[in-house]
């Protein structure tokens, strides 16, 4: 695609289910868009099918592996368009993730990136995920106290302030996310649809403990960064709001009536709900 408006970007490692996120990618409202995916390293290099969605595909191959946030960094050199949706390589795009995006960020010059809702998955079934906050006010305030207030995996950026930013840091094992939507959010505004625009793949956590242990793997990677409020600087960690160690303890699947009718859609097509 010669001019697309809107740049797909996935970073892949060894991931068997990256045909299914290029299905989803299929089934876009919004057509004006390629793909480019950055085989990170893979032990076995990532092919492409054909598909409608493989004509747009670019596939990048590096031979060792450079991280996520370098592999994104990569990516966007390849990249041709205005807006970058970032999307995971075992995630599933609603039909209408894309058309909202580029739809909410043309309406609104003063926007750096939008994102949605989301909610879980994994082999053993769907789970209600986190209520982000949609206002810009709540993301930016949010923000400044440490607190992870919009959804990385549903994010669609303005590639010109991703590069304005710096792009991610390579050094950043965890928390790149937040990283990155502090340092946009000196540029520009930011806000969130209430609807859900993402089915986002997590590992089931079998125990609170091992919920813990990555927890604090994330306060960590961002400590002692930014001029936070006195409370979370003095913590030095950023506060997630996807799950507490009760809530994992507790959860239960949803049934398939109980969630979105994209998902539904997409179940009764497949068969069965995804790996």
């Amino acid at each position: 695609m010669p001019n697309p408006l809107v740049t797909v970007l996935i970073a892949a490692r060894d991931s068997p289910t990256l045909p299914a996120v290029l299905g989803s990618l299929d089934c876009q409202s919004y057509e004006n868009f390629e793909v480019v995916v950055i085989d990170d390293g893979s032990i076995e290099p990532i092919k492409i099918a054909p598909s409608s969605t493989g004509d747009r595909v670019t596939l990048v191959r590096l031979e060792n592996s450079v991280g996520r946030s370098e592999a994104r960094n990569l990516g966007l050199g390849k990249s041709k368009g205005k807006y970058v949706v970032i999307h995971d390589a075992d995630d599933l795009s609603s039909p209408e993730r894309i058309e909202w995006s580029v739809g909410a960020l043309e309406r609104n010059s003063e926007l750096v990136a939008v994102s949605g809702q989301f909610f879980t998955f994994d082999k053993h079934g769907v789970y209600r995920g986190p209520r982000w906050p949609t206002d810009s006010e709540s993301i930016r305030n949010g923000l400044s106290e440490g607190r992870m207030r919009l959804a990385h995996p549903a994010a669609t950026i303005l590639k010109s302030a991703i590069e304005d930013a710096g792009g991610y840091k390579p050094s950043l094992e965890r928390a790149e996310d937040y990283d990155l939507f502090v340092r946009l959010s000196a540029l520009g505004r930011m806000q969130a649809s209430s609807e859900y625009l993402l089915a986002y793949s997590h590992p089931r956590i079998e125990s609170a403990s091992s919920f813990s242990s990555d927890y604090a793997w994330r306060q960590a990677a961002v400590r002692k960064q930014y001029s936070m409020s006195n409370r979370y600087r003095a913590a030095g960690y950023v506060r997630y709001p996807l799950y507490s160690a009760k809530l994992l303890a507790t959860r239960r699947p949803l049934q398939l009536q109980d969630t979105p009718l994209w998902w539904q859609r997409y179940c009764l097509e497949l068969g069965s709900p995804p790996w």
